[in-house]
């Protein structure tokens, strides 16, 4: 029944990574536009890989909590870890 439905209402399903993808730069956009700290929203693209079942199309996304505490641990300050999160966010967001 949910095929035809879909079909009637012109809805079409559409791959787990495309969909994820979508979100991902969705969020990404949000993120930078409204000018919120990217270092808050890293777990989110953790949660988001992870529910997508670890798409390929959003590792990097994924991987940035880890990717964060490697770069705090060697050193970098915040605020260039936080300029090189939006770096990535707005690559990503193209």
């Amino acid at each position: 029944m949910l095929p035809r439905v879909m079909q009637e209402l012109g809805l079409a399903q559409i791959p787990i990574g495309e969909a994820t993808v979508r979100v991902a730069k969705q969020t990404a956009r949000e993120i930078l536009n409204s000018g919120d700290d990217p270092l808050r929203h890293i777990r989110d693209f953790e949660s988001l890989w992870v529910r997508s079942d670890y798409a390929d199309e959003i590792s990097s996304l994924g991987t940035l909590y880890d990717d964060v505490w490697i770069a705090q641990c060697t050193g970098r300050s915040d605020e260039d870890i936080r300029k090189w999160v939006a770096s990535i966010l707005k690559g990503f967001a193209k």
